[in-house]
């Protein structure tokens, strides 16, 4: 049905999406030709396209009940990192995709978004100006598709997965998508330094491809003013959005609270079930915006 598939981001609230499509491919076969991902969406994609969706759930669920806090100041004087989401994140890419880059060949073409920082701008000031256009449009503008980050500079590209050379480009270019200073170290992709691939917006559909057929999109934000599932025609494409029905008890930078991960994949469970209905059931909708 779906020929098409953008994941956007959102940390470890992502663990959304995976409940979504736990629901979603019991009874729906999902095999997109062409999958767009930023930030955390980017390994739910790859976890999809190799049907380790269960996996990677049970990966994060053992870290979330072992890791005690997600700030460890004690570690200012130390060599141990303050945050301890990276290495988590990093071991998580390792364990589930050393060996899968022939896979993900195979499956789909997998675009992967990274942002890079205007030339203008030293990094660390080029994050937090993006943070702030980012959190500025999450809870003020809510515009779907926001375009002030390009405009001040921000570049948004694709590196397609098919392309990369080994395992470990794979894994680089899964955390580069992902880089947040100071939660994550500054990382380098192609010898030019990266961040998160969302930054410029959270749902990176800029990566489709110019094809005729349906998108699905997944968007792990919330847009109050429009409702959980609708359609909008673009060109020869229909864009199917999805977002959580209620805000989602999970943060982005939660890999501390099991209760939490367990009831954000419950709701994205539900809304699975609840899309599929719609689907089934001929009663999209098809909205202007």
């Amino acid at each position: 049905m779906f020929n098409q598939m953008v994941f956007g981001g959102g940390g470890s609230r992502c663990i959304w999406q995976l409940g979504f499509l736990l629901s979603l491919s019991r009874d729906l076969p999902i095999r997109p030709k062409v999958v767009c991902a930023a930030s955390g969406g980017s390994m739910v994609a790859a976890l999809m396209l190799t049907d380790r969706c269960r996996e990677g759930i049970d990966y994060f669920h053992s870290v979330c009940k072992k890791n005690e806090r997600n700030f460890y100041w004690n570690n200012s004087f130390r060599k141990e990192p303050i945050f301890p989401h990276f290495d988590i994140y990093r071991r998580g890419v390792h364990e589930l995709f050393h060996d899968s880059l022939e896979s993900l060949r195979q499956s789909a073409d997998l675009r992967i978004a990274v942002t890079y920082p205007p030339e203008w701008l030293p990094v660390p000031l080029a994050l937090t100006l993006g943070l702030a256009i980012f959190y500025s449009n999450k809870h003020i503008f809510h515009d779907l598709h926001p375009n002030t980050a390009l405009h001040l500079g921000f570049r948004q590209l694709f590196h397609q997965v098919g392309k990369c050379k080994d395992g470990n480009e794979l894994e680089q270019l899964i955390l580069g998508s992902c880089c947040a200073p100071p939660i994550s170290p500054r990382l380098s992709l192609y010898g030019a330094e990266v961040l998160d691939g969302a930054l410029v917006g959270n749902a990176p559909v800029a990566g489709l491809a110019p094809i005729k057929g349906r998108v699905l999109i997944l968007d792990t934000g919330k847009f109050p003013h429009l409702p959980n599932s609708f359609s909008v025609q673009r060109g020869n494409q229909v864009w199917t959005y999805v977002q959580p029905s209620q805000p989602l008890p999970m943060g982005m930078w939660n890999f501390a609270n099991p209760s939490a991960m367990k009831h954000t994949l419950k709701i994205g469970v539900a809304d699975g079930r609840a899309f599929l209905d719609v689907l089934l059931s001929g009663k999209e909708r098809l909205v202007h915006i």
